[in-house]
């Protein structure tokens, strides 16, 4: 049971929020 800013696929869901990764990678909230 791992929070949604743990897993990897938490940067998904919140680009910046989780891990500030390169925003070209995941589409922006718009």
């Amino acid at each position: 049971m791992q929070l949604p800013g743990e897993e990897p696929a938490g940067d998904r869901r919140e680009p910046g929020a989780a891990q500030p990764l390169c925003p070209a990678r995941v589409p922006p909230p718009v």
